[in-house]
């Protein structure tokens, strides 16, 4: 039994730009949400900061573990 062939080829520089940008709203988005919230409450902007960074990389390992990809990607 032989593997069937793929065509496949990897995306280019605009292409990937693009997911990249994809990604960088909606984790913005969410952030900004998520922020308006808090800002009311008195909570510290380096708090607010390391929950950026805590999204992106909880965004980051779901997706790419889940499904292999970041929504950008797909």
């Amino acid at each position: 039994m032989t593997e069937p062939e793929t065509t496949a080829t990897a995306a280019g520089f605009w292409v990937r730009g693009g997911a990249f940008i994809i990604d960088l709203l909606l984790l913005a988005t969410v952030r900004v949400i998520v922020s308006l919230g808090l800002i009311g409450y008195g909570v510290p902007r380096g708090l607010l900061a390391l929950f950026g960074l805590a999204l992106t990389t909880v965004y980051s390992a779901v997706t790419i573990g889940a499904w292999g990809q970041t929504f950008g990607k797909m």
